[in-house]
């Protein structure tokens, strides 16, 4: 019996089982790794938020501006901040989530017009606070914080805004009066001021719950608007979001605030505006 030849192949067939071993432990280990990694899950912005913001001031860019009644509604990938104070919005399409931050192509409209285009990016912590950095000049330079209302425990509901409602609009302090039917219709009642946007009726509008949200989508026609001389006519569809914020000790369960945000594309032109109770 050749001895030399048999322990060789004992040695060569040990090595071998070694690899194999240590292969397989390696692979294991790696798919053990794996399996038990957590995945990322990306925030729900979703939600009516309060806060403020900071930022400069359109004509040199260098001026501090202060905002202490930012509002913003989120829905699904649509953002929108605003400031009735300051007839600002900015209207945002958020295009990542990547665990807790965010990016997002904002326009920022100054009294409904004169749009700006930048990004934002931030921070969303879930159903508590958002932050967003504006990569701007102007008021699209800056910063905002704000953070996830109480009203949020509520579910959007047509009973909760079925009333008349007189609403400030951009710029202007006087109102234009609507109501809202048990179907979500919103119905023109009448104006009485000289912004450009209020110089209208109502046509059509609606107003219609998002599921388990505090939020409405809203839609409204208005027509017969006077022309504007830097924007045409103010005449067309709006499309936007709004929610009810109710009273801390409500009056029959009505709202204190129906806060809403439009867009109007073509042209650009944007509403923001605080609405409350009217009694017509």
């Amino acid at each position: 019996m050749n001895t030399f030849a048999t322990r060789n192949n004992n040695k060569t067939s040990s090595l071998l089982s070694a690899v194999f071993l240590g292969l397989f432990v390696l692979l294991g280990v790696q798919g053990c790794s794996s399996s038990n990694s957590t995945p990322v899950v990306n925030a729900n912005p979703n939600g009516y938020y309060t806060g403020s913001a900071s930022v400069k001031e359109a004509a040199d860019n260098t001026t501090p501006l202060e905002i202490d009644d930012i509002q913003v509604l989120v829905n699904d990938n649509r953002l929108m901040v605003m400031s009735k104070a300051e007839a600002l919005l900015y209207d945002a399409t958020i295009t990542s989530i990547t665990g807790n931050n965010f990016k997002a192509n904002v326009t920022i409209y100054k009294d409904g017009k004169d749009p700006l285009s930048t990004t934002i990016s931030g921070t969303i912590t879930e159903e508590q606070q958002i932050t967003g950095n504006i990569a701007g000049t102007g008021y699209g330079n800056g910063s905002f914080t704000v953070s996830y209302d109480a009203s949020n425990s509520n579910t959007a509901s047509i009973t909760d805004i079925e009333m008349s409602w007189a609403a400030a609009v951009n710029e202007s302090p006087s109102s234009l009066y609507f109501s809202v039917d048990d179907q979500g219709n919103i119905l023109f009642i009448e104006n009485n001021t000289s912004s450009v946007i209020i110089i209208c009726n109502i046509l059509s509008g609606s107003a219609t719950p998002i599921a388990s949200t505090n939020l409405f989508d809203i839609e409204i026609s208005f027509a017969n608007c006077a022309d504007d001389p830097v924007d045409s006519s103010t005449s067309g569809v709006y499309m936007g979001l709004a929610t009810a914020v109710l009273k801390p000790n409500p009056v029959q369960g009505q709202p204190d605030v129906l806060t809403f945000v439009m867009m109007y594309a073509n042209p650009s032109f944007s509403v923001v505006s605080n609405a409350t109770v009217f009694a017509n």
